[in-house]
């Protein structure tokens, strides 16, 4: 189960307008601007506490084991969420996806993916573990 005061700092990261938003990679550097993905920020909170060191997430599409184990998250893709009654990973949240009997999602915004980090994995109302689905 993931770290819960962890987890509200990643919240509040995500929340923070310090980031920019990139999908498909842990933390992507152009011309000198860092864009992360929602993982890439829960990283960079890691680095910051010297759990790892940058070059650890450049180019990289899953969290070190290392960031997994200070995070106490289960899986390298984040905790499993539902949204719309989908179980969905942090990935799946940030890139987008596209189930076969549906045409593809676009990724959700920092905002909206914390909300849901907040909802589920902090407050505990998590539908993905007990089982319920809102429709």
């Amino acid at each position: 189960m993931m770290n819960k005061d962890i987890a509200i700092k990643w919240v509040d990261a995500l929340r923070s307008g310090y980031y920019e938003q990139c999908d498909g990679t842990l933390l992507e550097v152009d011309e000198g601007v860092a864009n992360h993905c929602a993982l890439g920020v829960l990283c960079d909170l890691a680095i910051q506490r010297c759990v790892i060191e940058e070059d650890a997430i450049v180019g990289q599409t899953t969290v070190p084991h290392d960031v997994c184990m200070w995070a106490g998250l289960e899986d390298d893709q984040g905790p499993t969420v539902v949204y719309e009654g989908k179980r969905l990973s942090i990935v799946n949240l940030n890139d987008g996806w596209c189930p076969k009997e549906y045409e593809h999602h676009p990724g959700l915004s920092f905002d909206e993916i914390a909300d849901i980090i907040e909802e589920q994995v902090i407050n505990n109302e998590s539908e993905a573990s007990n089982g319920y689905t809102k429709q």
